[in-house]
């Protein structure tokens, strides 16, 4: 991504008790193509991601190259399938189950935004928000450790 982009990342979890499903959101300003179009997002539709409209239904692929992983000190990376990592070792602040919740099923919910701190709903509304059901990997050792 170039230097002209900003990307911002937002962990939540999504869902009650054991039915809880671990959320990354990644989203900002990114470069645009000259319709207006993110090209992360384009990127991210060409990388087997599907546009999300309807945030209480959502009907997700599992893409093959697409994997979330997290290190030691909840340091999160997003690879993708078209090339270096899309984010690298960032430390973000998770929710306390968010762990637990991208373990139980070893998938994250993985939504890509060309919304600037836009509800979800609105940018899905837009046509600005894809997403998919991708790979975890946990490497940060113990809970609590």
């Amino acid at each position: 991504m170039s230097a002209a982009a900003l990307l911002h990342i937002q962990a939540s979890i999504w869902g009650k008790t054991d039915n809880r499903i671990a959320v990354l959101r990644l989203g900002g300003v990114t470069p645009r193509d000259q319709d207006g179009e993110s090209l992360l997002v384009r990127a991210a539709l060409q990388g087997g991601m599907k546009n999300v409209a309807e945030l209480g239904r959502l009907f997700l692929p599992t893409p093959r190259g697409w994997l979330v992983r997290l290190d030691r000190g909840d340091l999160v990376t997003v690879e993708w399938p078209k090339g270096p990592k899309l984010v690298a070792a960032a430390p973000i602040g998770l929710p306390a189950a968010w762990r637990w919740a991208a373990n139980r099923i070893g998938k994250v919910v993985l939504l890509v935004d060309a919304g600037v701190n836009a509800p979800l709903q609105a940018s899905a509304d837009r046509g600005n928000l894809v997403g998919a059901a991708v790979g975890f990997q946990d490497h940060a050792g113990p809970p609590g450790g």
